[in-house]
């Protein structure tokens, strides 16, 4: 029994608290008045916990006190919940002290890190590996990085693993992350109800790399896009709602029904929304055999043939990437090349003079990438490495 109520009301409205160092989603739970046994007085709202499913809590207009720890999707068993656990840092972060003075910036207002690239000079592509083999030595030893550095990356993101304690991962770190994300950006995305010209996260990237870089700034009206591996749409939602300047898009990304879950190339979301099928302005291409798969060499020729044919376009953006299940995210980059390499091809087919490309990178440590780099800068007036607030931190992105 939890007799400080503010203390409830406080994790309930934050969602999360910490329980004998676990991290726990929190929710009110609400029983109408039917359910109540015929000796307990409705008047009577007196805070309890419970262990429950996620099912358990019909809506209703009478609220009864009640407020259920989720241990994910199924009943674990009855937790009995301390005031000092209510009142740890609600997101996961227990025994860690919280800097003086720290006060959360919304992400506009933080300094972007941005990253000016140029090809003045030769770089060490003589080492360039042979064989696209994941291994870290690749990464570790590369000329165009500082081992010890990235070894220090690694190792201070390896730590953040003491904070998701049982309940055993995916459920502890997704719900610390999702909390803490919301808390941090809760003017983006679709679980906050505040989405505004996109339904998923990813849009807000490109609307902060938008506003920092000029993106959009002297694009034509009536311009072409192409949204390169980037379903479910976002950014191709973010850029038809920018109305007036009258974009038409094209997406190209792989279909769901291509490859399995333990398929490195596959995403979890594949297809597109289905609002986008019903722009007049956006149509969806899934090359030569149909399966979006921009690593086949047809398909990527028949994708920039229908390009070219439509007179080009003045955007690509290519948000691509593939399932980590069984991949390390400190080697994600090693897996990432050949995407990469695709979706430079792709936009050096399809784009018109003047063109601008955006594309997604899982670090860029190896010669593999640096080699890329470099064609990039030979390829576009300027280049520049980005690196989104609204991107997680901790993540190779």
């Amino acid at each position: 029994l939890l007799r400080d109520v503010s203390v409830l009301e406080r994790s309930v409205k934050q969602r999360v608290a910490v329980v004998d160092n676990v991290c726990v989603e929190v929710k009110r739970h609400v029983r109408k008045e039917k359910e109540l046994a015929p000796e307990e007085d409705p008047g009577a709202c007196t805070p309890t916990t419970a262990a429950s499913s996620r099912e358990a809590s019909p809506a209703s207009d009478c609220l009864l006190g009640g407020v259920f720890v989720a241990w994910g999707h199924r009943v674990e068993r009855r937790m009995p919940v301390s005031e000092a656990g209510l009142e740890a840092y609600f997101n996961g972060l227990a025994g860690t002290p919280e800097p003086a003075g720290l006060e959360v910036q919304p992400p506009f207002e933080e300094q972007f890190q941005r990253y000016p690239l140029s090809s003045t000079g030769m770089p060490a592509l003589s080492t360039l590996p042979k064989e696209d083999a994941a291994i870290a030595a690749q990464l570790l030893e590369s000329p165009h990085s500082d081992k010890e550095l990235i070894q220090g990356l690694w190792d201070a993101k390896e730590r953040l693993d003491s904070l998701w304690a049982k309940p055993p991962p995916p459920m502890g770190r997704n719900l610390c992350q999702r909390v803490a994300r919301d808390q941090l950006f809760p003017h983006s995305g679709k679980e906050t109800g505040n989405a505004r010209e996109h339904e998923n996260r990813a849009g807000e990237k490109l609307a902060e790399l938008a506003q920092a870089t000029g993106l959009l700034e002297g694009v034509p009206h009536g311009a072409g896009f192409l949204d390169l591996c980037g379903g479910p749409g976002a950014w191709s939602q973010f850029l038809l709602a920018k109305r007036a300047m009258g974009l038409r898009g094209f997406g190209f990304t792989l279909r769901s029904s291509t490859g399995g879950a333990q398929d490195w190339q596959a995403e979890e979301k594949d297809d597109w929304y289905p609002e986008l099928f019903e722009q007049p302005a956006w149509r969806a291409l899934w090359g030569a055999d149909g399966t979006g798969d921009l690593l086949k060499l047809g398909n990527l020729e028949h994708c920039a043939g229908k390009l070219r044919a439509a007179g080009g376009v003045f955007l690509c953006v290519a948000d691509g990437g593939f399932s980590d299940q069984a991949i390390p995210a400190n080697l994600l980059e090693l897996y990432f090349y050949r995407l990469f390499l695709a979706e430079l091809l792709m936009a050096a087919s399809c784009l018109v003079p003047g063109g601008r490309f955006v594309c997604k990178l899982y670090s860029a440590y190896s010669s593999h990438t640096a080699a890329l780099l470099l064609l990039t800068t030979r390829l576009f007036e300027s280049v520049a490495i980005c690196k989104p607030q609204t991107s997680r931190v901790a993540g190779p992105e």
